[in-house]
C-alpha cells in the first residue's frame, strides 16, 4: 500500500512538473518585434561615422507596456527609446546607433531592453563589416612593411612612474595585405613579455604588439631593445621594432 501511495505520488509529481514546463513553453511575450529583433548595416565605411537602425514593436498585450531601460553591451553601441506607455495595439520605436570609430572588419553588437511586460528583458542586434578608407590607413599607419602598416616601430616604457609591478606598451598595426596573417615577435629578453593580439589577423583588420616590462628589471633594462616583426613567413625580411626603457 505505501508502495502504491509513492508511485502515486511521483506520478503526480511528474504530472505537474510536464504541465508547468508546458505552460513555460506556450507563454509568449506582450512585445512583438515586427522586423526581427536582428539588423545587418552589411559594409560601412569608418569615415561615415555612425549608423542607426529603427526598430518596431507593437504591444499585443491587453495592458500598456513602458520600455525601462535599453542599453549597449559596449560603449560603440547606444539606444533611443520613448519612455510612455505604448497602449494595446500600438507601435513603438527604439533606435540602435552603432559607431564604428577606430574598429574595423566584422561586428555584432547587442543591446539588451527591459520592460514592464513579461518576459521583461529582450534583446536586439546589430552587425555588418567595417572598411576604412586608404587615405585614413595611410595616416593612422605611415610605415609600411610588406604585408603590414605600422603606426609607430619605435616605442618607449617610461618605468618607476607609478606603483605598479608592470608596465605596457603597444604598437598598433593593421593587416593590409588581402589574406589572413599571423604575425610573430621574435627575440626574447628577460624581463620584457610581448603578445600579439588577435594571433591570427584576417585582410584589413588590426592587431596590436604589446611589450610588458617587469619594473623589477627596468634599471638592467635601460635603454634600446630590438625585436623582429614577421608576418607569417619567416624567410622575408623582418621589420625592427625599437623598445626603449627609460
Amino acid at each position: 500500500m505505501r508502495i502504491a501511495n509513492l508511485i502515486h505520488t511521483k506520478q503526480v509529481l511528474l504530472i505537474s512538473l510536464l504541465m508547468c514546463c508546458s505552460g513555460s513553453i506556450a507563454a509568449q511575450s506582450d512585445v512583438n518585434w515586427v522586423n526581427g529583433t536582428v539588423f545587418d548595416f552589411g559594409d560601412i565605411n569608418e569615415d561615415d561615422g555612425a549608423v542607426s537602425h529603427k526598430f518596431l514593436w507593437s504591444n499585443k498585450g491587453t495592458t500598456a507596456v513602458s520600455v525601462l531601460t535599453a542599453k549597449g553591451k559596449c560603449s560603440c553601441t547606444t539606444a533611443k527609446y520613448d519612455t510612455n506607455p505604448v497602449q494595446p495595439g500600438d507601435t513603438a520605436s527604439i533606435i540602435v546607433t552603432f559607431d564604428p570609430k577606430d574598429k574595423v572588419g566584422e561586428f555584432k553588437q547587442r543591446v539588451t531592453i527591459r520592460h514592464t511586460a513579461e518576459p521583461s528583458t529582450n534583446y536586439l542586434f546589430v552587425k555588418g563589416r567595417i572598411t576604412t578608407s586608404e587615405m585614413r590607413i595611410v595616416r593612422d599607419f605611415p610605415i609600411e612593411s610588406g604585408a603590414v602598416r605600422l603606426g609607430a616601430d619605435t616605442a618607449v616604457i617610461e618605468s618607476g612612474k607609478t606603483d605598479r609591478c608592470k608596465n605596457a606598451v603597444t604598437v598598433k598595426c593593421i593587416n593590409h595585405s588581402e589574406t589572413t596573417i599571423i604575425p610573430t615577435l621574435s627575440g626574447k629578453i628577460k624581463g620584457i613579455e610581448t603578445d600579439v593580439t588577435p594571433s591570427a589577423v584576417p585582410a584589413g583588420e588590426r592587431f596590436t604588439l604589446v611589450f610588458t616590462l617587469e619594473n623589477k628589471y627596468a634599471s638592467e633594462l635601460k635603454g634600446s631593445h630590438c625585436y623582429n616583426l614577421y608576418c607569417g613567413d619567416l624567410t622575408q625580411e623582418p621589420h625592427k621594432i625599437t623598445i626603449i626603457v627609460k
